[in-house]
């Protein structure tokens, strides 16, 4: 087992700017045609730490949410399967699995809640709010992943989604110490996003930009010169 942590971070720390590249391109490009195409029929959910978020916000009942956090878990051990049997040699999935490299734990922990409140935040206003480009979604979602990955893969393996993490680990039988972070991060991500989300309603957020996503709205707004005009005018 201890061969498989340090034989990880030899991996981990191989990785060069193209390599991050790569991956983070075909992590956002993959999510980006996934989520649209199930947009419509489940809401293109694969990650429980989404679902949480939706629950809690009131998007999903309990028992849906329940059934798609255990669905999105078997399909990420499924997909870890399919990766192991599909790819040449016996370490494909090894190579796949999450842990850190050059950073602490407590580091790790951030670093992933960071990148999952922001995924789940993204989710949140793009999805969730519905507005005029509730329908492109999947493609901010799609380059929010990428982003992350760019920032994320090198230190963490950048899981920011339970299944993404288990999967692999099942399938390789590879459970490091440090895999609790690849729940709890995620999960503590999830909440600080729909706290965050949940204030930002509170005081109005969408009346800063005068409802822009409203024609009707945006049509009463004044040049400035006439509400100084009107302003002068009210005062004499």
């Amino acid at each position: 087992m201890m061969w498989k942590w340090h034989r990880q971070d030899d991996l981990h720390r191989t990785l060069d700017g193209t390599t991050v590249l790569v991956i983070a391109t075909s992590f956002g490009l993959s999510l980006t045609v996934t989520a649209w195409a199930f947009f419509r029929i489940t809401g293109g959910l694969f990650n429980p730490a989404i679902t949480l978020a939706l629950w809690l916000v009131g998007v999903l009942t309990s028992i849906r949410a329940v059934v798609l956090a255990i669905v999105q878990i078997l399909g990420g051990t499924i997909a870890a399967a399919l990766v192991l049997a599909l790819t040449p040699g016996n370490h494909g999935v090894d190579t796949v699995n999450n842990s850190l490299t050059d950073v602490s734990i407590a580091q790790g922990f951030f670093l992933e809640m960071l990148g999952t409140a922001i995924l789940v935040f993204v989710v949140l206003l793009l999805a969730v709010e519905k507005h005029r480009a509730t329908f492109i979604a999947p493609v901010g979602i799609g380059l929010a992943l990428f982003a992350i990955h760019l920032f994320l893969l090198p230190w963490t393996g950048c899981a920011v989604n339970p299944s993404r993490a288990f999967g692999p680990a099942v399938i390789s039988g590879h459970f490091p110490g440090i895999h609790w972070i690849y729940w709890i991060a995620p999960l503590s991500g999830s909440i600080s996003a729909v706290i965050y989300f949940e204030i930002l309603k509170a005081f109005e957020y969408n009346h800063a930009v005068m409802a822009i996503d409203s024609e009707k709205e945006m049509s009463k707004i004044s040049p400035i010169y006439v509400r100084i005009r009107n302003r002068i005018r009210s005062m004499l």
